[in-house]
């Protein structure tokens, strides 16, 4: 790739192939204009230089003319919160490949890519929460980030000060740093372990430790890698310590991590839980495997019925969690997807679960979300929103 000075990069262009910051980090894409915003925003970061393949250009590549392009570029203001959640698992990916094949760790892209995550999930939280699964080979980079998606906001609720919730978003991006030490054939292995392959895997936490040591991280965000796996009851690991003398970053990392996994395809268990299971799951172990206070804010966040639940009211009507209500998270806004007879509803009636007669019975079964999603597959006219699992 060529490198650019960031002096000579000019507003209101765009460029043949992504323009990248630190060889990781992407800046631009190129269906996307360089905006002066965007140049503010290097100016600020003191980043001298970009690396791209590309040139620069007057249009969006591939195209004559750029008001024919303003379909395209409102599309990509519609879809900016999965574009840039893309985004990131990506560079987290990289982040994660570059230390393993080098054993070098990117600390300026780590800290970029914090910014960002941590200034998007706190301007729209709710997108971020109701994001679709985004198929991606690693499930720790997948699990990584929807970590840190939660610890955000578990830390905005505790109204941590800015440059800790930088700190506590950057402990949860890399608390699984360490596994890239470890073999594949290991830690995503569906067969059962050896007593040295379990031993191996519980010193993931303190490899990952380690390199964040290694390359100069805070002492705040190494202990909360470090601590990450134990328990609130003593039974984690490594060190087996309890309550409160697991630090703040550790105990937060570790429940969010807990309902991140259980609502997540991985390749060595069989299937995954619906937020609604999983969520019951952090209840019932409150106290015992989490912190309670921090299990309460969770739950608070989430819901009892996390956005993008499938549920059925009182009066057999069925839909989808859209909107919680953290006053109130037994009583979340369901948009109706189809009535008591299974046909589909065309007027886009979003319900208060609170009011009677339509508080929420039950959450539906993988046959029954099956049978929604079929109704409207056949009829896509009548949805405007998609109701792939979230």
């Amino acid at each position: 790739m060529k490198t650019i000075k960031t002096g000579m990069l000019n507003p209101n262009k765009y460029f043949s192939e992504p323009v990248f910051i630190y060889e990781t980090f992407p800046l631009l894409y190129p269906e996307l204009e360089l905006t002066d915003k965007k140049l503010s925003i290097l100016k600020k970061w003191q980043i001298k230089s970009v690396t791209t393949d590309g040139f620069e250009t007057e249009n969006v590549p591939g195209k004559s003319n750029i008001k024919e392009n303003k379909e395209v570029e409102e599309n990509a203001q519609d879809n900016e919160i999965t574009k840039f959640y893309k985004q990131t698992l990506e560079i987290m990916n990289n982040i994660f490949l570059q230390y393993k094949n080098k054993k070098f760790l990117n600390v300026k892209a780590v800290l970029l890519i914090a910014k960002q995550l941590k200034t998007k999930v706190l301007e729209n939280p709710d997108a971020f929460l109701q994001i679709k699964i985004i198929k991606f080979e690693d499930y720790l980079i997948r699990q990584s980030v929807k970590t840190a998606i939660l610890a955000i906001l578990i830390g905005k609720k505790y109204k941590l000060p800015d440059h800790k919730l930088l700190d506590l978003t950057i402990c949860a991006l890399l608390h699984k740093i360490g596994m890239t030490r470890i073999p594949k054939e290991i830690y995503l292995s569906n067969k059962k372990l050896s007593e040295s392959e379990k031993k191996l895997i519980m010193q993931y936490p303190i490899i990952s430790g380690n390199i964040l040591k290694e390359f100069g991280f805070s002492s705040e965000i190494i202990q909360g890698v470090l601590e990450h796996q134990e328990l609130y009851n003593g039974k984690g690991y490594p060190q087996h310590l309890q309550k409160d003398i697991i630090s703040f970053f550790g105990r937060v990392v570790c429940i969010c991590s807990a309902y991140c996994a259980a609502t997540s395809f991985r390749p060595f268990k069989d299937g995954k839980k619906r937020g609604h299971a999983a969520v019951l799951d952090i209840l019932k172990n409150s106290s015992t495997m989490f912190d309670p206070n921090i299990c309460k804010i969770l739950i608070l966040i989430l819901s009892i019925y996390p956005l993008g639940s499938f549920v059925e009211l009182e009066n057999k009507k069925r839909g989808i969690v859209i909107k919680t209500t953290p006053n109130n998270p037994k009583y979340p806004f369901v948009k109706l997807l189809v009535d008591e007879n299974l046909k589909p509803l065309t007027l886009n009636e979003i319900v208060n679960t609170k009011d009677e007669g339509k508080n929420i019975t039950k959450t539906l079964s993988e046959e029954e979300i099956k049978q929604i999603k079929n109704i409207y597959k056949q009829n896509p006219s009548l949805l405007n929103f998609d109701i792939q699992d979230k």
